[in-house]
């Protein structure tokens, strides 16, 4: 008896996985912190900082799971005229999940700028990680979003991961 390599789930599956994964990151990992962050207590500032770091961190791996979403779409065939079932309910599920993360990339760019603000001061560099911040939300919000670019926080410079 041998063995076949199990075959790859369809297209329809693999985008519907993806999207629940990318999902399930935003709720449980990045929405939670990102009300403690908002609720208006101010923690101490190196706890508010180890936060805000925790939070970046978290972000950069959102966008990963984003782009495997996207890409999972971008996998499914075109829309025929008989689109539906599966195929639909994956495109609309896929759907919501980018709006969630839609809300949720202004809010963490406001807190990323916000901290830049109140940590380093007004200096050039944080205007261009504010810059950074505004421009990374319009490409996500147009569809033009590439999370393999990303902006140091370090050399306030673009930086290809």
């Amino acid at each position: 008896m041998t063995d076949h390599p199990p075959e790859p789930p369809p297209n329809e599956v693999c985008l519907l996985l993806r999207a629940h994964a990318e999902h399930r990151w935003l709720t449980r990992e990045v929405e939670p912190l990102l009300r403690d962050l908002e609720d208006g207590s101010r923690p101490p500032d190196h706890e508010r900082a180890t936060a805000l770091a925790y939070l970046e961190a978290l972000w950069i791996e959102a966008c990963r799971r984003a782009l495997q979403s996207d890409r999972a779409l971008a996998a499914l065939p075109g829309r025929g005229a008989d689109a539906g079932g599966l195929d639909e309910q994956a495109r609309r599920y896929h759907g919501a999940v980018r709006a969630l993360r839609l809300s949720l990339v202004e809010r963490v760019a406001a807190l990323i700028a916000a901290a830049d603000d109140r940590f380093t001061g007004e200096v050039t560099g944080d205007v261009l990680s504010r810059e950074a911040a505004r421009h990374e939300a319009d490409c996500i919000r147009s569809g033009r979003w590439r999370p393999g670019l990303t902006y140091s926080r370090i050399r306030r410079t673009p930086t290809a991961r």
